[in-house]
């Protein structure tokens, strides 16, 4: 079986990749979050619902080409995800899903990784590291807009932000 990139997948591969699971291709973390990776991997089909497995806080299934196909993405963030479109839009809402918060100080991706950095700063969304943690600087209104529609988890709390503004 032949995988091709797609926005859906994008969103599974940030979950995946910034809150795996223990064990295969998989989550760990809030009900909401597994709930959001089970939901997309269902609506693409790329897992049948019995094949899942679950523990107490994960949620995953084994698929090594699979498996295979993500890792090589997940590699590639920092060249594939650095256009102003659904594929980018999709992953960074997985990403803040996973591990973004908007603190005080701003937004926040947390599980700071390089790769991460340099493909938001091609996006023009500029930002820092601080305490394992990836800020952006400026530009955060416009950062939730671009994550807004493909958000799953967060999307309540981000359309409050949003709706505070007036029109988003």
């Amino acid at each position: 079986m032949k995988f091709r990139l797609n926005p859906n997948l994008s969103y599974i591969i940030a979950l995946y990749y910034k809150k795996p699971s223990s064990k295969g291709i998989g989550v760990r973390g809030s009900h909401f979050l597994r709930s959001a990776f089970i939901n997309k991997c269902l609506e693409e089909k790329i897992v049948e619902p019995g094949k899942l497995l679950y523990s107490k806080e994960e949620v995953f299934f084994y698929h090594s080409k699979l498996r295979k196909f993500f890792n090589k993405i997940i590699e590639e963030i920092a060249d594939r995800f650095i256009f102003v479109n659904d594929y980018s839009s999709s992953f960074f809402a997985g990403v803040f899903d996973s591990v973004g918060e908007i603190e005080k100080g701003g937004i926040s991706l947390g599980k700071y990784e390089l790769k991460d950095s340099i493909a938001l700063q091609k996006l023009g969304f500029f930002n820092k590291k601080s305490k394992g943690k990836l800020f952006l600087e400026g530009k955060e209104k416009e950062f939730l807009r671009f994550i807004y529609p493909r958000l799953v988890v967060k999307k309540e709390e981000v359309e409050k932000i949003l709706g505070s503004m007036g029109r988003y």
